[in-house]
């Protein structure tokens, strides 16, 4: 009886099942052409977390680059990433959130019927559970580069790609406010 007992306390205790675990990327990520998703073209992409909002990447982004207002943040040129050289550059936004299985919510589970929360109520939980959900979400960006002959300027090992990597490491650091 007792390791029954047990047993049931230790799933209450872990009554959060982990089923889904975003990925964590501690510096940054280069993934090939045809391992990325979420990107506008099919080229390979620079990867990172970023900590900051969205809302205030638009013009980091715009001050990093050395852009206009009337350009476009997500899908422009510039000559701010390698010196001399136009390059087109594409950023794309993506994020995930860990995911669990409640076990608790299964034993100690209310019938619709026998609740007494009104639709107000109800919309009023959902939306603080969507935005609580949001808050957790571990989020990315991602950026492609293509140089002025079409190619892809992070699939080959070069110079100029170890250029672009430290100019996007600097990126990277003022956007999540390390500079």
């Amino acid at each position: 009886m007792k390791k029954v007992f047990l047993l049931f306390v230790l799933v209450i205790l872990q009554s959060c099942i982990p089923i889904h675990t975003a990925k964590r990327i501690p510096s940054y990520e280069i993934s090939d052409a045809e391992n990325t998703k979420n990107t506008y073209v099919d080229l390979s992409t620079y990867t990172f977390q970023y900590e900051g909002e969205y809302h205030n990447f638009r013009n980091i982004i715009r001050r990093f680059f050395d852009l206009q207002d009337d350009v476009n943040v997500y899908n422009f040129e510039t000559e701010a990433l390698i010196e001399g050289r136009k390059v087109k550059v594409y950023i794309s936004e993506d994020s995930d959130v860990d995911r669990y299985i409640n076990l608790l919510g299964f034993l100690i589970h209310q019938n619709d019927d026998d609740n007494n929360e009104t639709q107000r109520e109800k919309e009023d939980r959902e939306r603080r559970e969507e935005a609580s959900e949001k808050s957790r979400a571990i989020k990315y960006l991602n950026i492609q580069i293509m140089d002025q002959d079409g190619s892809d300027l992070l699939a080959d090992d070069g110079l100029l790609k170890t250029i672009a990597i430290q100019k996007l490491k600097q990126f990277q650091r003022k956007i999540n406010n390390d500079e």
